[in-house]
C-alpha cells in the first residue's frame, strides 16, 4: 500500500504543478483510474477473506463439542478434548465422527469428505 500511496500521492502533485504551471500534460485521468483499480481490487481481496472465513465457520460448527467414550463397560460423555490415544468411542448411527480413530468393530456408512465409504473397517 506505501508504493500505491506514493505513486497516487506524486501523480496528484505533477498534474496539480500542471495547472499552476501549463505546458506539461496532465496525470488526472490517469490517477483516477488508478484509484479506481486499487478500490477494485481490495474490494475483491476483501470479499474473498470473508468468504473463506466463513466458509471456516461453518466447517467447525460441523465437529461435534463432545464425544461418547466407553470405560468399563459403560458410556461418559465427555468433551472431544478429553480425548486420549487409546480411548474407545462410541459412533452411533447418523451422529459426527468426533476424532480420528480405529474401527474396532460394527459395520456403517460413513460420508469421508463427500463420498461414501461402504462396511467402515480401516482408519480415518
Amino acid at each position: 500500500m506505501t508504493l500505491i500511496s506514493m505513486a497516487i500521492t506524486v501523480a496528484f502533485i505533477y498534474s496539480l504543478s500542471t495547472v499552476l504551471f501549463p505546458g506539461r500534460t496532465a496525470f488526472f485521468w490517469e490517477l483516477a483510474t488508478l484509484i479506481d483499480i486499487m478500490l477494485l481490487g481490495h474490494w475483491i481481496e476483501m470479499r474473498s477473506v470473508r468468504r473463506a472465513s466463513s466458509a471456516l465457520d461453518e466447517l467447525a460448527q460441523l465437529m461435534p463439542d463432545t464425544a461418547e467414550r466407553i470405560t468399563n463397560g459403560e458410556t461418559e460423555e465427555v468433551p472431544v478434548s478429553d480425548l486420549a490415544e487409546g480411548d474407545l468411542v462410541l459412533v452411533r448411527p447418523g451422529a459426527s465422527v468426533p476424532a480420528d480413530g480405529v474401527v474396532e468393530e460394527g459395520k456403517s456408512d460413513v460420508n469421508d469428505h463427500r463420498r461414501i465409504v461402504p462396511d467402515v473397517q480401516r482408519s480415518w
